[in-house]
């Protein structure tokens, strides 16, 4: 019972700042990524559950222990222990789902919010491109052609609008309900934390603080008991061949557990490290587009640009920000998903915790 109410405690604090913040947020109309982890994880009803199974396999377990007092069976024991671990990898694979989900559609709604900007943008430079060249038209300076590219750029600009304006409701209505209908929006930012482990050394604690390894390696020790126990009884020969054929099994899903293991994190490794190479160029190219569009503005102010050419550059650096937003999210759920690999609690992890909670991986 500890471990729950433990949980149980913890999300009743978090239900408690995450209620508090969602007030805040509801005349602010933002919230954070903690935020939004916090409320997540109280109102998804899947996690809810989870957490009661994971009481209940708790009580089992206790259950089990109090039943082997009488017996002292190091089998029942070990069995008991098993599946304890089992329903502890279920619930953390409850709570990874939750975070993962919050993080996209955290990340996904601030996006839409830029890409409407972009389109609505895009919407008014084609508006004026049309009238534009309608009014070359009337002064022989433009074809009939011409016209018509620029109404069908125009309906395609507010088709475009369109889409955009759909995508950012469905994706607010999307969140919203994710939050148990908490009205709020995303505030955009997300954390990039270096991973700065070394493989080798961290191949070696994943395998030692595998939960999957733990597992296998309980399986083992418990078919070797089975064995133990049916030699002493002096089982048929069938029997005890099934029994052997047993141990050797679980041997051998130990080893692929432990060569799993170091295939998933070595993957889940390189690929937080690939994720961080492409954040860092957008990163660049946002820093670029950024600098671009201020000296657009000082053009235009001084008369060397037009206002049509500042627009452009402002949609050149929205579309920059919404490239390192997503470059942001891939590296964010990459180092989740390395995470996961560890057999982590995400709820606990250092990319959803308050930014003075902030610190690198060690």
């Amino acid at each position: 019972m500890r471990r729950f109410l433990v949980v149980l405690v913890g999300l009743m604090v978090l239900a408690t700042t995450g209620l508090a913040g969602a007030q805040q947020v509801s005349a602010a109309q933002q919230i954070s990524l903690p935020e939004a982890v916090a409320l997540a994880l109280l109102e998804d009803i899947g996690h809810q559950i989870a957490l009661v199974q994971w009481d209940n396999a708790k009580v089992a377990y206790e259950r089990s222990l109090a039943d082997n007092l009488l017996t002292g069976s190091a089998y029942n024991a070990r069995l008991a222990e098993y599946t304890l671990k089992q329903a502890d990898t279920e619930y953390r694979g409850k709570v990874a789902d939750v975070v993962v989900e919050t993080v996209t559609q955290f990340a996904d709604l601030a996006q839409a919010d830029l890409t409407l900007q972009i389109r609505e943008k895009e919407l008014a430079l084609a508006k004026k491109q049309l009238e534009l060249t309608r009014q070359k038209r009337a002064t022989q300076n433009a074809s009939e052609l011409d016209v018509l590219e620029a109404e069908s750029a125009l309906a395609t600009a507010e088709a475009n609008y369109q889409q955009a304006n759909d995508n950012l409701a469905q994706a607010r209505r999307n969140f919203q309900f994710l939050l148990g209908g908490h009205r709020a929006l995303p505030d955009g930012n997300l954390p990039f934390v270096p991973l700065t482990v070394d493989l080798d050394d961290l191949l070696q604690r994943a395998i030692a603080e595998s939960v999957t390894v733990k597992q296998a390696e309980e399986n083992v020790e418990l078919v070797s008991l089975d064995l133990e126990q049916l030699e002493l009884e002096q089982a048929a020969p069938l029997v005890l061949r099934e029994a052997r054929n047993k141990v050797k099994l679980a041997q051998l899903q130990l080893a692929q557990a432990k060569e799993r293991i170091t295939n998933e994190v070595t993957s889940a490794y390189n690929s937080v490290n690939q994720a961080a190479r492409r954040y860092r160029s957008a990163q660049q190219s946002l820093e670029l587009e950024t600098r671009t569009f201020a000296i657009t503005k000082q053009q235009l102010e001084a008369g060397l640009k037009t206002a049509d050419e500042l627009d452009r550059a402002q949609i050149a650096l929205w579309q920059a920000t919404s490239a390192e937003l997503s470059a942001r999210k891939d590296y964010v759920l990459a180092y989740l998903a390395f995470e996961r690999s560890l057999d982590r609690d995400l709820s606990a992890s250092v990319l959803v915790q308050p930014p003075a909670e902030v610190t690198p991986e060690d």
